[in-house]
């Protein structure tokens, strides 16, 4: 079932277009859909968004009807040359909306194909050929300002609140994965290893062993057999951080113990500060 976000956008979406089909049957204009066509294309859920599409799509629009009016009028009478033209013109502006990979590019992409949708229908009448680009323009601009006016008035959509659910959810997965690392349940056993988890492990591999995998097999067990000891003490995450600022001997490596640290001082600092606060 939709949400009741999806259904407000909706809702909106739906307004905007019958407004927008109104006015353009009350003024009236050549093609009153190419309005109502408008409000669904820069509609999204987000006020901010749809007024940034809706700008994006004024200028593109725009300048393709420009093209239009010059470029029509001058190959009229030469089809292989105004094809030529249309091609080169689209090419070029899909490439430069290939290199803007903003936003921005959205006006590139609909200077491209608004100027064959204008120019080819009237290649046979190329003296209206303005009178079609200005209607079109208008028609568009309709459902522009009607979609951004409608988002803007009715209940807008902020994207602070959705970052912040979002990161709140995040924080809060964080925060238990942290907890159940550092402070597991009673019962539980952290060590990866059964030699850990027996108290018997001495950070040497097994003979069969390559050498290779065997240190990288001890350097987990001497991990593993510290973070054992600080299980078994009161302020777990302080002995934990004070095992892994052992001397080197201890260590693994001292970039290892580096690591180590620095994740326990975030997750103290950041992720969780209540619990190792209390």
């Amino acid at each position: 079932m939709p949400t009741w976000r999806e259904w407000l956008f909706s809702a909106k979406a739906l307004i905007a277009a019958l407004l927008a089909l109104y006015i353009a049957l009350a003024i009236p204009l050549e093609n009153p859909y190419w309005a109502m066509a408008s409000v669904y294309v820069v509609s999204h859920p987000l006020s901010g968004a749809t007024r940034s599409k809706a700008i994006y799509r004024a200028l593109g629009t725009l300048l393709g009807a420009a093209a239009s009016v010059v470029l029509l009028p001058t190959f009229a009478q030469q089809p292989v040359m105004l094809s030529l033209a249309i091609s080169l013109w689209i090419g070029a502006l899909l490439f430069l909306s290939l290199l803007d990979r903003s936003p921005r590019s959205y006006i590139f992409l609909l200077a491209a194909y608004t100027v064959p949708l204008i120019s080819l229908a009237e290649v046979n009448h190329p003296a209206t050929i303005f009178d079609v680009a200005l209607a079109r323009s208008e028609e568009i601009l309709l459902g522009i300002v009607c979609a951004s006016v409608v988002n803007a008035v009715l209940f807008p959509s902020r994207i602070a609140p959705t970052l912040a659910a979002k990161m709140h959810l995040l924080l809060r997965d964080g925060r238990g994965a942290v907890s159940r690392m550092l402070n597991p349940a009673p019962g539980r056993s952290r060590p990866a290893c059964a030699e850990c988890a027996a108290g018997g492990c001495n950070g040497v591999g097994r003979d069969d062993q390559p050498s290779e995998p065997r240190q990288r097999q001890s350097s987990l067990h001497r991990s593993c057999s510290r973070i054992s000891r600080a299980d078994g003490d009161v302020d777990a995450p302080a002995n934990l951080h004070r095992g892994l600022a052992a001397p080197a001997s201890n260590r693994a490596t001292a970039g290892h113990a580096e690591m180590k640290g620095k994740f326990t001082h975030f997750a103290r600092n950041v992720l969780m500060p209540r619990e190792f606060t209390k």
